[in-house]
């Protein structure tokens, strides 16, 4: 029985990394806007954010090139994610759930067979984007 659980994990993971390597973007749909990450960048509302540093796996923290802006990306939540970008004394906000997280137009979590599994997985797949995984 175990030796099947595990099997199907690992199908379903191989399953979501092959559709992470069709070199299109993750895209986190929100009603604030969506949010892109590539290779290492989280791009929004104009801004290009490079990862600084991960906090128990969980917490993303950005930072723009020039230093002018920073954001945290929080992966903690069951059922949304959040992004705080900080610029000077403004802060913004955006939040989007986790079925709304895409490889170009398809939803990610449609390629995961354990749906109460699949915050996880998503958030392995956005740490392989922005090479966070080396950093929890």
């Amino acid at each position: 029985m175990k030796l099947a659980i595990v099997g199907a994990t690992l199908l379903m993971l191989c399953s979501i990394i092959a559709a992470a390597q069709d070199g299109e973007a993750l895209v986190l749909r929100s009603c604030e806007g969506d949010v892109t990450i590539t290779d290492n960048l989280l791009c929004v509302r104009g801004y290009e954010f490079e990862p600084v540093a991960c906090v128990n796996s969980n917490l993303v923290c950005l930072r723009t090139a020039d230093g002018s802006a920073e954001a945290t990306l929080d992966l903690s939540k069951a059922d949304t994610l959040c992004l705080t970008i900080k610029e000077g004394d403004v802060d913004m906000r955006m939040k989007c759930c986790w079925k709304r997280v895409l490889r170009g137009n398809i939803p990610l979590i449609e390629n995961v067979q354990d749906k109460a599994d699949a915050p996880r997985q998503l958030r392995s797949m956005i740490h392989r984007e922005l090479g966070t995984l080396a950093r929890n």
